[in-house]
């Protein structure tokens, strides 16, 4: 029994401690992200992260990683950045704008991951605005992991 409660704290130790690693390198990498949003005419407004692999609550296992979702919000007054009017759809079904919107995916990705120790990603689509919506309240999502 003594031995099981010793393996418990121990697992729970390392889970915190690689948590807590990951918590940090996140951390370090914030300052160059916000730049670089602020560089587009963006702004960070939401930041949530959880461990994914967890085949166990209490276990941090190899190939474990913090998964990182980020909003980001046309920053107040900003013509910098504009989304991409919503154009339709072609007759299979496929949006109109798609190759404009993998292109500025891309571009903002390129601009996100220069000089980063993590690999962010853009979802295109979050780029895509219908014609009813407010552009100061639309938010580009922004995904990342990390690995310790």
């Amino acid at each position: 029994m003594a031995q099981e409660v010793q393996r418990t704290i121990e697992t729970a130790t390392h889970f915190h401690r690689c948590y807590n690693l990951a918590v940090v390198k996140l951390d370090a990498a914030l300052p160059a992200l916000l730049a670089a949003l602020d560089s587009q005419g963006l702004q960070m407004s939401e930041l949530s992260y959880y461990p994914t692999g967890m085949h166990n609550e209490r276990v941090w296992k190899e190939g474990t990683s913090l998964a990182v979702s980020i909003k980001a919000r046309r920053k107040d007054g900003s013509k910098k950045f504009r989304f991409i009017g919503f154009n339709g759809y072609d007759s299979r079904g496929a949006g109109k704008n798609q190759e404009r919107l993998d292109a500025k995916a891309h571009a903002l990705r390129e601009v996100l991951n220069a000089g980063s120790v993590l690999e962010y990603g853009v979802n295109c689509f979050s780029l895509e605005i219908k014609d009813d919506a407010n552009e100061d309240t639309n938010q580009v999502l922004i995904s990342t992991h990390v690995h310790i």
